[in-house]
């Protein structure tokens, strides 16, 4: 009898089965630490259309993975891209790629491969080596052109294991008195700080109404919030966490607690890179920020209601001559000193302490931004620089309308009077006639105020230098302040808290050479130049106008330069330029005078 023809198709079927009919790798493979060889499938025939596969590769504990193409490598590639086929490398030992392959499908992660992607004919060059003894290779084809594929040699080299760290012995700060002063550092500090390591901080007031301020003078966990710092007020169970320089709002520049007898502060690091950690400045405060305290610590008081004939201080320090008609140059709080600054590396220093510099104002357009800094020269006055107001497009002066004058301020998302300053209109800008947009020359500018302004203890005015007096020497450092940005990005924000530096002057000759070379331009008679051979230090977007202030020899501070270009923000060796006051101290004078 003749077979039927469902038995004939049942045959052909199970004859062809195993020879033509492929299945493609979808999904993942685990490699063990045995393994010393992977390849994609078929090799060294040619691999399967639509692969889309990862191979996660763990080797033998405490060894380094190094993968090296060897043999044939063919995959596929249409153009200078590999868009058709591909292979990549992922280090999982680092974080933020691991977290972005655990949570996609083969082909479809979003991180960058950490070596790759690679394509085409020509076997890549080199091995690659990863951080530690894991890695993820992934391979991917489409539908059309297939090769022979790859094949990788894996290798893994022994290490050191990491040592043991010794138990971390948990510091107890007690903050017995107003302004005690403490600090914080991390795990060996200053070097980097340990990898996948706990430390814990534990602050005690031995008063609740005291606050407690916490004040960066280095903060550096990289980029992310895998190495973090959280600060927990135990008795208001409040916890705020701090972290990298990329994540909004988390970085830690200026922190207060309030109302709190204990804080509990934990640093945490993961096991991948190590950063160099952190300084805090842990100050005790007698008054809340908004609030003076009264010389004799018994007491606060706003300073809105200082200098106004009615003592609200039992002994009298808010209505004292010396803070209601203040010399110049002269700061009734501690500033922050050159050798103070050196722990941090920043554009931008550290964060000023408040109230220190009482002549620095900033200037807010209409609208309420900050755009430029200036100083106080006298109760109507204030000393900019000119190119703040210039629109350059029209070459045009901009009208005083709308344009205001904070003084007394520190932090600038808070409001003027909330911290003990006042916002006051701009009457007039007088610039001077000989402005000339490049490169900045005669870049000075008074602002008249449409009211006086009320000096007290947080506001007064700087020392201006005599007409023609000497700058001091090449070398010396004087302190430039401001809420610029930290980096030379439009992106970056203005910094929210006022901030100082220390830039060295540097010579007129030294300082040609290197801005002749950047662009061609010359200084002229009417500027200074400072820099930092290795940079780190300087003025940056939203510091135009600020003071660059030195002592003179009676200890007062005097203004000798207006911050007015730079190139970048504290490039190694770029200089910041500045308008020099002396030149124009019979210019302002007159101005003052005629207006």
């Amino acid at each position: 009898m003749a077979p039927s023809l469902s038995t004939v198709v049942l045959v052909a079927l199970s004859f062809i089965t195993p020879s033509a009919i492929a299945v493609p790798c979808q999904g993942d493979r685990i490699i063990g630490p045995d393994v010393r060889v992977i390849t994609s499938d078929n090799y060294p025939n040619n691999y399967e259309d639509y692969t889309y596969c990862r191979y996660f590769i763990t080797g033998p504990p405490d060894t380094q993975l190094t993968l090296t193409f060897t043999g044939t490598f063919q995959v596929e590639q249409i153009g200078s891209a590999c868009d058709q086929d591909r292979v990549s490398i992922y280090d999982t030992s680092i974080r933020a790629t691991n977290n972005s392959l655990s949570t996609s499908r083969a082909c479809r992660s979003t991180a960058s491969p950490t070596f790759g992607p690679f394509c085409g004919n020509t076997l890549p060059p080199r091995a690659q080596t990863v951080r530690k003894n894991r890695a993820v290779v992934e391979f991917c084809s489409d539908y059309g052109i297939a090769g022979t594929g790859w094949r990788i040699n894996l290798t893994y080299v022994e290490v050191e294991p990491e040592p043991t760290l010794p138990p971390w012995q948990t510091p107890i700060f007690t903050l017995e008195k107003v302004a005690a002063v403490n600090f914080i550092r991390s795990p060996n500090y200053p070097s980097n700080y340990n990898n996948n390591y706990v430390a814990n901080y534990i602050i005690r007031k031995t008063n609740r109404d005291w606050v407690v301020q916490l004040k960066s003078l280095l903060f550096d966990l990289g980029s992310g919030c895998e190495d973090n710092l959280v600060v927990h007020d135990v008795t208001n169970n409040v916890r705020k966490e701090f972290c990298g320089v990329d994540q909004d709002e988390t970085e830690l520049d200026y922190y207060e607690i309030r109302n709190s007898e204990e804080i509990h502060v934990t640093f945490t690091a993961d096991d991948e890179a190590s950063y160099r950690g952190f300084l805090i400045e842990v100050t005790t405060l007698a008054c809340a920020t908004n609030l003076l305290a009264c010389d004799d610590n018994v007491g606060c008081y706003h300073p809105n209601v200082s200098c106004n004939a009615v003592n609200d201080c039992a002994d009298g320090s808010d209505e004292k001559w010396e803070y209601c008609a203040p010399e110049c140059g002269v700061s009734h709080f501690p500033i922050r000193t050159e050798n103070a600054l050196k722990a941090s590396r920043i554009v931008g220093g550290v964060i000023a302490n408040k109230n220190s510099l009482p002549w620095q104002v900033a200037l807010i357009r209409p609208g309420g931004d900050q755009f430029c800094g200036g100083s106080i020269i006298s109760d109507r006055w204030i000393l900019t620089a000119a190119h703040c107001l210039h629109n350059s497009a029209s070459n045009e002066w901009y009208p005083p309308t709308g344009y205001t004058v904070r003084v007394g301020s520190h932090t600038m998302s808070r409001t003027a009077e909330s911290e003990g300053g006042i916002s006051i209109e701009v009457e007039k800008i007088v610039c001077h006639p000989y402005y000339s947009p490049r490169p900045w020359d005669h870049d000075v500018c008074l602002l008249k105020l449409r009211e006086h302004i009320p000096f007290r203890k947080n506001i007064a005015p700087i020392c201006l230098p005599h007409a023609g007096a000497p700058v001091p020497a090449p070398g010396t450092a004087c302190m430039a302040s401001g809420w610029g940005r930290r980096i030379s990005s439009d992106s970056e924000p203005t910094s929210e808290h006022l901030r100082q530096v220390y830039v060295p002057i540097m010579s007129i000759d030294a300082c040609n050479t290197t801005i002749g070379e950047e662009s061609g331009w010359a200084l002229t008679p009417r500027m200074i130049c400072t820099a930092t051979l290795d940079g780190g230090f300087s003025t940056c977007q939203g510091d135009s106008g600020g003071p660059y202030v030195c002592p003179n020899a009676a200890g007062q501070w005097e203004i000798h330069g207006v911050s007015s270009w730079s190139y970048g923000c504290a490039e190694p060796r770029l200089p910041a330029v500045f308008a020099k006051v002396t030149y124009f101290t019979h210019w302002i004078v007159d101005s003052i005078a005629q207006n």
